[in-house]
């Protein structure tokens, strides 16, 4: 990572998500620290929960809480997949998706 917040000021006034729930993003989640408001950790195959002292929630729950971006924090080959999931509902919401 190099110097995330930095990359993603815009949204520090804003609701996001991150979609993934291997270590890496706990590491985004540590960095990120109380500088922005992370909604909940989004999942293909999760929607309920916690993890890493973050609720993991369902696409539909980030719509309804007003998630202007959502970072997906997963390999490079699982970003396209994760797109296509997506991306139609980001589309639809004015919710940016970024990698």
């Amino acid at each position: 990572m190099h110097n995330l917040s930095q990359l993603l000021r815009m949204y520090q006034r804003h609701t996001i998500a991150l979609y993934g729930l291997g270590i890496e993003t706990k590491k985004v989640l540590k960095e990120l620290g109380d500088k922005f408001h992370v909604a909940g950790l989004l999942d293909g195959y999760r929607q309920t929960g916690h993890l890493y002292g973050t609720p993991v929630i369902s696409i539909e729950q980030a719509v309804a809480d007003g998630v202007k971006m959502i970072l997906v924090v997963a390999r490079t080959g699982s970003c396209k997949a994760i797109a296509k999931r997506i991306g139609k509902i980001c589309l639809a919401n004015r919710i940016d998706l970024m990698d």
